[in-house]
């Protein structure tokens, strides 16, 4: 027979090991609710081409799609899917939405994984921060929520801070100068801008459309440039 004292510390003890359990079960179920992932298809029912995933999947297995850095042709399924911030889907305005693909396949992924992570090691080497200091604003858009480190996936060198959305943009166009040309080529058959580039910020520049055609047109460019203050490139 216990005493009453033993009896007592037997049931705090009790109640104790029947709190931690509980505790324990309470953040096994909360991990477990964040690993199940959003239904977009029920979000966005209606405007996808596909009810499900597994629908998506198979069309996925047999539509061929080229990967913008080994430029080989591959399938869809041989490509990772990009949110692009927070929209799952591309062409949604024509209720015919499917999923966004990283630019990257999977192989060219993993290498660029490997890439980022001897980026950042290079980067520690030479002193540099690898994590945004509190603050600061992508260098694209001026956004300050998820920045992350960007480098050169050529020489692993450190390019500057950028917003997740802009990272993962970038990573879809092609990532590098030349792809990017051909967008602001494609942009510009409609706006007809006027770009050049300041040899003072080594930034492109849109000129005022009036101010541009007198820049084409005129002998007399270096007049032009101090009266309207710009400092363009001239090949």
């Amino acid at each position: 027979m216990y005493s009453k004292t033993t009896y007592i510390i037997k049931k705090i003890d009790l109640l104790f090991y029947c709190n931690v359990i509980n505790i324990y079960m309470k953040r096994l179920i909360m991990n477990n609710l964040k690993r199940i992932p959003r239904d977009y298809y029920l979000e966005y029912k209606g405007k996808t081409r596909f009810a499900s995933a597994i629908e998506e999947d198979e069309y996925d297995k047999i539509t061929p799609n080229k990967c913008n850095k080994c430029n080989i042709i591959k399938t869809r399924a041989d490509f990772n899917n990009n949110t692009c911030g927070s929209l799952p889907f591309e062409n949604l305005l024509n209720n015919d939405g499917i999923r966004y693909k990283r630019g990257e396949c999977k192989v060219c992924s993993k290498k660029d994984s490997k890439g980022k992570n001897a980026a950042i090691k290079k980067a520690k080497a030479m002193g540099m921060d690898t994590k945004a200091p509190e603050g600061t604003k992508c260098e694209i858009c001026d956004n300050q929520n998820k920045i992350v480190f960007d480098h050169c996936h050529d020489s692993l060198i450190f390019r500057g801070w950028l917003c997740d959305p802009c990272n993962r943009s970038l990573g879809i166009l092609g990532d590098d100068v030349t792809s990017l040309l051909g967008v602001l080529n494609y942009l510009n058959r409609i706006e007809q801008k006027t770009i050049e580039q300041d040899f003072i910020s080594n930034k492109l520049i849109d000129i005022p459309k009036e101010v541009g055609i007198l820049l084409h047109d005129s002998e007399n460019k270096n007049d032009i440039v101090k009266e309207n203050n710009i400092y363009p490139y001239f090949n």
